[in-house]
């Protein structure tokens, strides 16, 4: 649907046509003013998103002014570098989905609406279940914990268990979810410690290593152990086990409470790829290549799996920050954004050879996406997902590295790699075709440099200030 700036391009557009029809503008000139049209609308694309932290603010970016490729050799160079261990999250998330609770179905019961992924859901919930927190004392807080430990919340698990399992929800959704439904069993700030309290039990009930804590002010906070490190929280050990706690000032001192021992699996951070969200949409985004015209495709933006993308931490493992990118790289293509982009750049793709299609993905990563320094727009480091870049009008070295990686890896099957080093990331795409350029050569396979955020990087290009520097990568 056409709104403002895109509705007077619309409008502009119509009357080129209408002009031509009639004789009174050439086709060339039409095709300029398309072209005109289309560059005036990417540009004025806005959004913005708050970032809470700078993990890796000791690389600081690379500016566009030093993006230069150089000269490119005549045959393959090798470049130095060393693989980076990946992996470590929990494979099989959403283990509460086989979990069934005890009911009492002479019970009466309230029905609570709680809003998630888009949907409304109807979660049952018995009135004797609600609980009031008077002060934030163990023993009162352990007696509260019992209250609810007798308490017919059955039919309450039961539903929860049953909507994340026909939406598929995650782990990292899940406690989301039980979050969304604790706040409207009790609403509002001054029932904020009831409704941690009963989302902390939901969740322990369903398996999830989570606690309760709290501070000397008397406020309750939910505090979860996940299978990965997770930047911008701050961790709280017990037993050596670290619990990520989400907000709060650097000095505040917290006391945690376990009255029920561990939960018994950490919360995984894998994201389920077959999640169910609601599509609602809003602008719908233009992207172009300069130089292949038929790569262009619209995007329209589905506000709520954008929110969904922006809720998600960043995270790491093995003590390793770089395995970030790994796990954004490895996330899924949406479905809606494969149906809407995928047929035309196969179609645009088709027949070529890899150098060439390789060569026109650049191009169209290069500059369909326009590019900006994190720190100059989010004022903090943020990595995109495969699918999120799609929703926003800037993006950076790592977003572009990203996308570029998915979309080699679905369209033209290659294997590809993310090439680090500090304040640039970059692919490399192994291909048994003869090429020219710098490569990186892993126990015999090939991958051949491609950069997909340096202006006019083709393939085999390497910036000229990172040819002499031993790269990191992170095999996808």
């Amino acid at each position: 649907m056409f709104s403002g700036f895109k509705n007077q391009c619309f409008r502009y557009l119509l009357g080129v046509i209408l002009l031509l029809v009639s004789g009174q503008v050439s086709a060339q000139s039409l095709q300029e003013s398309i072209k005109a049209a289309q560059n005036l609308y990417k540009s004025s694309l806005r959004s913005s998103v708050a970032v809470k932290s700078n993990p890796y603010a000791e690389f600081p970016k690379i500016r566009p002014e030093v993006f230069s490729p150089g000269k490119r050799p005549s045959q393959l160079l090798t470049m130095e570098y060393e693989v980076t261990r990946t992996g470590g999250l929990f494979a099989n998330p959403g283990r509460y989905a086989v979990m069934k609770f005890e009911e009492d179905e002479d019970l009466d019961h309230q029905k609570i609406i709680t809003g998630f992924n888009g949907y409304r859901i109807s979660i049952r919930f018995v009135p004797e279940c609600a609980v009031h927190i008077e002060n934030v004392s163990e023993e009162h807080l352990e007696s509260v914990w019992q209250h609810l430990s007798v308490s017919p919340l059955g039919p309450t698990l039961n539903d929860i268990v049953k909507a994340g399992r026909y939406l598929n929800l995650s782990d990292w959704s899940m406690v989301n979810f039980v979050e969304a439904f604790s706040d409207s069993v009790f609403e509002g700030p001054e029932m904020r410690k009831e409704s941690v309290m009963l989302q902390v039990f939901l969740l322990h009930s369903l398996g999830f290593r989570v606690c309760l804590a709290h501070d000397e002010a008397g406020n309750l906070y939910r505090l979860i152990s996940s299978d990965a490190a997770l930047n911008g929280t701050r961790e709280f050990y017990e037993d050596g086990v670290p619990y990520s706690l989400f907000g709060g000032s650097d000095d505040l001192k917290l006391s945690l409470c376990f009255f029920d021992g561990h939960g018994k699996y950490p919360v995984s951070m894998a994201i389920n790829p077959d999640e169910i969200f609601y599509s609602e949409y809003g602008d719908t985004r233009l992207f172009v290549s300069d130089n292949y015209p038929e790569l262009s495709v619209a995007v329209p933006v589905n506000t709520v799996l954008k929110n969904f993308y922006e809720s998600f931490p960043i995270y790491h493992t093995n003590d390793n920050p770089l395995t970030e990118f790994y796990y954004r790289a490895s996330a899924n293509m949406p479905r809606e954004i494969v149906e809407a982009v995928y047929p035309t750049l196969a179609a645009a793709l088709n027949g070529k050879s890899h150098v060439d299609a390789l060569n026109m993905l650049l191009d169209f990563v290069q500059t369909a996406f326009r590019y900006e320094i994190d720190n100059d727009r989010w004022k903090g480091e943020r990595f995109f997902f495969p699918g999120e870049i799609w929703y926003h009008d800037v993006c950076d070295c790592d977003d572009k590295a990203i996308l570029f990686s998915r979309l080699v890896r679905d369209i033209m099957k290659l294997d590809v790699a993310l090439v680090f080093w500090p304040g640039h990331l970059s692919c490399a795409v192994e291909t048994d075709e003869p090429l020219a350029g710098y490569m990186y050569d892993v126990s015999g396979r090939k991958y051949i440099s491609c950069d997909p955020t340096m202006p006019g990087a083709r393939v085999g290009d390497v910036m000229e200030t990172l040819k002499d520097k031993k790269a990191s990568l992170i095999i996808l």
